[in-house]
């Protein structure tokens, strides 16, 4: 026997094939109030969880579920075609009061997380121009400069790479400043 070819919008849960557009109907059927259904993955596979508002006097998901139940009984003692719904197994009772206030305290986080970023941003670049300009003035021109003139600029240059290393402590950046080397390390970056 070939197996029955099923469209978009099917969706098997509990070894039964149903189409959540059925279901979405009979939740607009049963309650008094908007709902959605969706699909969301389970523990043995899809579950159909209905969304409620806050309105229309349903205060339970037993109340919820026994309304559906209700209607596909109904539907069933009318000759209905209610076939591909099923009641949800979940029902989730939305209070778009705390919801708000929910999506408010995360843009707050949010916003003031980008802020900490531009703050470290700035001092970042900062420190870059403090390592780029005190890589320059400790340079010495190399065709003209002998050993001991390179030798005595390197405890200058290291004096002026712990300024730096100082800088960038103060303003809250770790930073590893080597002065064998032309440059600190965020110079790199």
């Amino acid at each position: 026997m070939r197996p029955v070819e099923r469209g978009l919008g099917w969706l098997l849960i509990d070894r039964s094939w149903i189409q959540l557009d059925a279901v979405q109907r009979l939740l607009a059927d049963a309650l008094p109030a908007p709902s959605r259904a969706f699909a969301v993955p389970g523990h043995g596979g899809l579950a159909v969880v209905a969304y409620l508002t806050a309105d229309g006097g349903i205060t339970s998901a037993e109340q919820a579920h026994e309304a559906c139940m209700n209607m596909l009984r109904e539907s069933a003692s009318v000759g209905g075609v209610r076939v591909t719904a099923v009641a949800p197994g979940e029902y989730v009772k939305l209070d778009f009061e705390s919801l708000q206030t929910e999506v408010t305290a995360a843009s707050t986080a949010l916003d003031e997380q980008r802020a900490a970023n531009e703050t470290l941003r700035v001092k970042l670049q900062l420190v870059r121009e403090v390592a780029h300009t005190l890589d320059a003035q400790t340079r010495k021109p190399a065709p003209t400069a002998t050993q001991d003139c390179v030798e005595s600029a390197q405890p200058e240059r290291e004096q002026l790479l712990a300024l730096l290393q100082r800088v960038a402590l103060r303003l809250g950046l770790p930073v590893g400043v080597h002065a064998a080397h032309s440059h600190s390390a965020l110079a790199d970056e």
